[in-house]
This record gives structure tokens, C-alpha cells and sequence, in this order.
């Protein structure tokens, strides 16, 4: 299947359980996959699992808990900013209401372009009174 061909994917985590599985299946879908994680040579394992399979796949050293790796990970993955339609929201939707979320339960899935994976939260002051 092709159902992700033209897609860029950063997975975090790739080099283990279910972000390896994610990223496996991402590339078998045809996306080109950012395999990202904390050991090289687990991505690398990842990334040829990937490329054996004749997709295409890079390996982006990643921590989630240092910002800076974090930003340099976003600098090397190119995002196609788009802006977004109601058919993005369908396809959720459609998505959430199909056997394939059925161990999906009580989540937040946003869907914003990938726009809150880089953007800061702000700030919120309270109200003054």
C-alpha cells in the first residue's frame, strides 16, 4: 500500500516497541521517515529495517528532554506547511470511526499541520481583577 507516499514522518522513539512499529509501518505505507530516538545504533537498525523493505528512511539522533535537540531534529525534517480544510478534520473523523482506531479510546488528536509538535505554548497570565 501506498496510503502515506509523498509523506514526511518524524517518529519519536523509532528505535524501540511502538515507535519502531510506527516508523516500519510508516515506511511500508510509503511515507519518508525520520527515525529518531536517543542510540544511533538502534536507529540505524530501524532506518535499514526500513530501507531493506525498499522505503525510505534517515536516522535524526532525537532526546525529548533537551529543547535544543529537539530543535535541531525540527531544522532537519522539512514540513510542507499547508493550509488545512475541513476534509483534514473528516478524515479524522473517518479515521476515529473505522475498525482501525478501535484501541483508540478517549483521546486528543490535533489536527493542526503539525503545528503544536513545534510551536511554544504560551504563556497564559491569569486575569487580573
Amino acid at each position: 500500500m501506498n496510503r502515506l507516499k509523498n509523506k514526511v514522518a518524524l517518529i519519536t522513539g523509532a528505535t524501540r516497541g511502538l515507535g519502531r512499529a510506527m516508523a516500519t509501518m510508516f515506511g511500508e505505507e510509503g511515507a519518508k521517515v525520520a527515525v529518531t530516538g536517543r542510540t544511533e545504533a538502534d536507529g540505524l537498525k530501524v532506518v535499514k529495517t526500513i530501507r531493506d523493505a525498499g522505503g525510505t528512511a534517515e536516522f535524526i539522533r532525537l532526546d525529548m528532554a533537551d529543547e535544543q535537540s529537539v530543535k535541531t531534529a525540527m531544522k532537519n525534517v522539512v514540513l510542507t506547511p499547508k493550509i488545512g480544510d475541513p476534509k483534514d478534520l473528516a478524515y479524522a473523523a473517518t479515521f476515529l470511526a473505522s475498525d482501525e482506531s478501535a484501541y483508540i479510546t478517549g483521546q486528543l488528536i490535533p489536527v493542526d499541520g503539525g503545528i503544536a509538535s513545534y510551536m511554544p505554548i504560551p504563556k497564559v497570565e491569569p486575569a487580573k481583577t
